[in-house]
């Protein structure tokens, strides 16, 4: 039988990777609409109004990855305390926490990636 504690563990990682998949779905489209389209085509168009305005959501939105990515670090830290603790339920649940890791560090690639291409978008319109 396993742990309880590590069953908590567990259990609070669970609730911790569905955070991180829900704030993913929320970011995404927003990340996508301004970086993808919105920024460059106001930029490509010299429409300052329009640059300060994405500008203005594209901070908020690397705020949401900058929260999001820590989620992920510390589901990580979380996953290894419980690789480490109980070698057991490891073993048992061997499938699941694959699983969970395959989405944490999916999560964490994904945002890392918008999070490089958004601080990129926030310095391109001040370039010469």
């Amino acid at each position: 039988m396993a742990n309880p504690e590590t069953l908590k563990a567990f259990k609070d990682l669970l609730l911790k990777t569905d955070k991180i998949m829900k704030a993913q779905k929320k970011i995404n489209p927003r990340f996508d609409l301004e970086i993808s389209s919105s920024l460059p085509q106001a930029i490509k168009d010299k429409n300052v109004p329009k640059i300060e305005l994405y500008l203005t959501t594209l901070k908020a939105t690397l705020k949401d990855i900058e929260d999001s990515l820590d989620d992920t670090r510390s589901a990580l830290i979380d996953l290894g305390d419980i690789e480490r603790d109980d070698e057991e339920f490891v073993s048992e649940h061997l499938q699941d926490l694959d699983k969970l890791t395959t989405k944490i560090t999916d999560a964490q690639s994904s945002l890392t990636k918008q999070f490089q291409q958004g601080k990129n978008f926030k310095s391109w319109p001040k370039r010469p």
